[in-house]
């Protein structure tokens, strides 16, 4: 994986969102942390696999779990794989200090002069990519322009007292 056609990508990046989604259409797999990535490669019909950076600082694991099962469900995919890369480590006091001191210090540390290379050899290995199938995402596409033409009509419709006029 390293060198080999890898880019990172970032929607807020200075070439502009329009670029992202060239780059992300043009992929031959998305590896993508935010749910937001694995989205849009879904919806440009390019395989993703979601992975989970475990850091003593992020996000609650239930938020983030919650809202992808959320979606994952909705596009039948709900037996995807999650590769979860844990980029701190535990010093061989942290059960003991955590105890003593009532769950309040934590003694998990960053290597920084491996991060790179961790990351790059846990993505790299990275074989199994979901993607929804065509027929679902017709669906919704579907349900999609339906609501927009309920909306419209309904905008569209004006209310004179016990009068509708269209």
């Amino acid at each position: 994986m390293p060198g080999a056609g890898v880019s990172f990508h970032l929607p807020s990046a200075e070439n502009g969102i329009e670029h992202v989604l060239e780059e992300i259409a043009a992929s031959e797999v998305v590896i993508a942390e935010a749910m937001h990535g694995a989205i849009i490669a879904d919806i440009l019909r390019v395989p993703w696999s979601r992975f989970v950076l475990s850091t003593p600082f992020t996000e609650g694991s239930g938020v983030s779990e919650f809202k992808w099962m959320d979606w994952l469900f909705s596009i039948g995919q709900t037996g995807t794989d999650t590769t979860h890369i844990k980029l701190y480590r535990k010093s061989f006091l942290h059960g003991w200090l955590k105890k003593a001191s009532g769950n309040v210090l934590n003694t998990e540390f960053l290597v920084k002069s491996s991060v790179r290379q961790d990351l790059l050899k846990q993505l790299g290995a990275i074989r199994n990519f979901s993607l929804s199938s065509d027929a679902t995402i017709n669906e919704i596409n579907n349900r999609f322009f339906e609501e927009i033409a309920a909306l419209k009509a309904e905008l569209n419709t004006v209310h004179h007292g016990d009068r509708t006029i269209i």
